[in-house]
């Protein structure tokens, strides 16, 4: 009876190590260059898969307008994590597995998250879309860069996984 205890325990182990290695269990992203030198507003939302593509459909300009409807229902419901990077302060935020607004996420089925940030100097870059699967990654922590040129993804995904 011991040993089929002990088993049916190394095999639970087994399988809970193998699942949660080499998978995302936080996001860590990070200002670069220009961008500690002045205010900047950093959104990440999770979204599912039918929301991506309205939230990838907008423009800078009609995101960050004051009337952005769907920006201020994000923030109140918990999905959108709303950071502010300031000169002299620590321009990072890192959100992890037990986080509210990832715990959010679960809870809506998301399947993507964007970052999205203010003072871009590309409209077409100021935005990143990647996938939340932890399948689509090899490291625990999904690193991220905001760059005065846009939003660079410091960690890819597996190719599988682009798109």
């Amino acid at each position: 009876m011991r040993a089929m205890v002990r088993t049916i325990g190394l095999v639970t182990a087994l399988v809970a190590g193998s699942l949660l290695s080499g998978c995302a269990r936080s996001i860590h992203i990070e200002g670069l260059g220009d961008i500690r030198k002045q205010n900047v507003r950093v959104d990440v939302v999770g979204v599912n898969w039918v929301e991506k593509q309205q939230w990838e459909a907008l423009s800078m300009q009609d995101y960050w307008s004051e009337g952005n409807q769907l920006r201020k229902d994000a923030i109140d419901q918990k999905y959108n994590l709303p950071v502010t990077f300031s000169p002299g302060k620590l321009c990072a935020v890192t959100i992890r597995g037990k986080d509210p607004h990832w715990k959010n996420w679960t809870r809506r089925k998301a399947t993507h998250f964007l970052v999205m940030f203010d003072t871009c100097s590309d409209n077409q870059a100021w935005r990143l879309c990647l996938p939340l699967s932890t399948k689509c990654w090899s490291s625990r922590t999904i690193e991220i860069s905001i760059q005065p040129s846009g939003v660079v993804p410091k960690t890819a995904p597996k190719p599988k996984c682009k798109g």
